[in-house]
């Protein structure tokens, strides 16, 4: 009798503390959670980025190679080069408004910086070679400074991404 009492008690004090454990336990999963859900929307973001980063430089040698180098470009490789690219920059802003809408607030400032990166590289994608020799693995020196100012933010948003992870 004494040790079915004994064990009703402790049955009973286990299944209290789960009970009251049971907030607790839902809390740290939940965070969890947020922490992996804001790392995938973070790594997406940087990609998308990257990508559109691409693009753009892409675009550039082939506008370069027709403009200074007289070079046959075939307009439906810089119209998929173009699709792509606007492709990227509608996830792009898709994915900012989810980092704004999920904070914190200065990972969202940040991803705002990349995206104003993003149209400073924009505008520079018709640049042509400063010495007007082609050369494709030489980029006009306004496209290298949009292109390396898109990169660094896209690097600042990387190490912010990576506190929040």
């Amino acid at each position: 009798m004494l040790s079915s009492l004994i064990t009703g008690i402790f049955a009973l004090g286990g299944v209290g503390l789960g009970v009251l454990l049971e907030p607790v336990k839902a809390a740290v999963a939940g965070k969890a959670k947020n922490r992996q859900d804001r790392a995938e929307l973070c790594t997406a973001f940087i990609n998308t980025a990257a990508q559109m980063r691409s693009y753009l430089l892409a675009l550039n040698v082939r506008h370069r190679m027709r403009k200074v180098a007289g070079m046959d470009i075939d307009d439906q490789v810089i119209q998929d080069i173009e699709e792509n690219y606007f492709g990227c920059r509608t996830e792009l802003r898709q994915q900012l408004l989810l980092i704004q809408f999920r904070g914190p607030d200065d990972l969202a400032i940040q991803a705002g910086h990349v995206r104003n990166a993003d149209r400073g590289l924009r505008d520079a994608r018709f640049e042509l070679d400063d010495d007007g020799q082609f050369d494709r693995h030489v980029m006009p020196r306004s496209l290298k400074a949009a292109a390396q100012a898109f990169e660094a933010e896209i690097e600042k948003f990387a190490l912010l991404a990576r506190k929040y992870t």
